[in-house]
């Protein structure tokens, strides 16, 4: 199996079925519990000082699973559309990235954040991944002009 968190293939019915790799899912998984026992083993120090020594933990744990299915609504996005809205995804970000220096909200000297009512964001933080998406979507179209490097990758 690809190194791809899905793969396609093809049903009996003629549509198409995707498989998580389970490589891939297993190491996220490991990851994602490691994250959780070590965000757990740094609050007991804290919890001998405090009342409250498993709110950190838990609040990760919120995190974790909201990032679930956060990645679970993304991976069933099909392809085409992550290919059509790439250029407007990277737009959307560097329009965030020049709002910062507008309205962003100054902390310890730098303006990175933007505060939206209770809710407060790095645009840098998307930005990344409007990158990755754009450029996902450009090799894509131009995976013919890629096997030569001078022409695919220097032009």
């Amino acid at each position: 199996m690809s190194t791809a968190t899905l793969q396609a293939t093809r049903n009996d019915s003629g549509g198409q079925q995707s498989q998580l790799d389970p490589i891939l899912l297993g190491t996220v998984t490991a990851l994602l519990m490691l994250g959780l026992v070590m965000v757990y083993s740094a609050s007991i120090a804290i919890g001998d000082t405090s009342s409250v020594n498993t709110d950190m933990f838990w609040r990760q744990a919120l995190h974790v699973v909201a990032g679930l299915m956060i990645a679970f609504v993304v991976m069933h996005i099909p392809v085409e559309l992550w290919n059509k809205l790439s250029m407007p995804i990277l737009l959307l970000a560097i329009l965030a990235l020049s709002a910062v220096l507008m309205v962003g909200a100054e902390l310890n000297g730098s303006r990175r954040w933007i505060v939206l009512g209770g809710f407060s964001f790095q645009p840098a933080e998307y930005a990344k991944i409007a990158v990755i998406v754009y450029v996902a979507s450009y090799l894509t179209r131009r995976q013919g002009e890629l096997k030569k490097f001078s022409k695919g990758i220097v032009n």
